[in-house]
């Protein structure tokens, strides 16, 4: 069977474009662990990247471009009932994904934001204790880890 010219060259492109995406993050930024307190209302880093709006709140920000993006912090610790609720943010010009590694029984993953379009955020509420490690389904080298600790 002949495939036509042109499904062959967007394979090809396909095939570049991930293997592009095996470019790492920052050194930096690898195994950063954030863990947030409720003591103020509004807590931000130096970057801009971490920022607690209310006692049970954490926002998690893709930073970065395209090929380069990163979840910055990269892994944080929450605690049920008092900031279990993890806010991921896209400003990217890139769709990405906020994707759990875990799965169900059934093989769904525990949470999945679906794409994330440039603009984009997404929520979820952790209500159980556990490591939560997750990835972006386009860019499997972008991966970060929600700690869920009890109150």
């Amino acid at each position: 069977m002949k495939l036509p010219i042109f499904v062959v060259v967007v394979l090809l492109v396909i095939v570049l474009v991930f293997s592009l995406n095996f470019v790492s993050a920052p050194a930096t930024r690898v195994g950063q662990v954030v863990s947030v307190t409720t003591t103020s209302t509004q807590q931000t880093s130096q970057s801009g990247s971490v920022k607690l709006r209310g006692p049970s709140q954490v926002d998690v920000v893709i930073e970065g471009q395209g090929v380069t993006a990163y979840y910055s912090p990269t892994t944080i610790v929450v605690v049920i009932g008092v900031n279990n609720t993890v806010i991921w943010y896209n400003p990217d010009v890139v769709i990405h994904t906020v994707t759990s590694v875990n799965q169900t029984r059934s093989g769904n993953a525990l949470f999945d934001s679906g794409f994330m379009n440039p603009g984009q955020s997404y929520t979820h509420v952790f209500n159980s204790t556990g490591s939560y490690p997750y990835i972006c389904a386009i860019h499997p080298e972008m991966y970060g880890e929600v700690i869920v600790k009890s109150s």
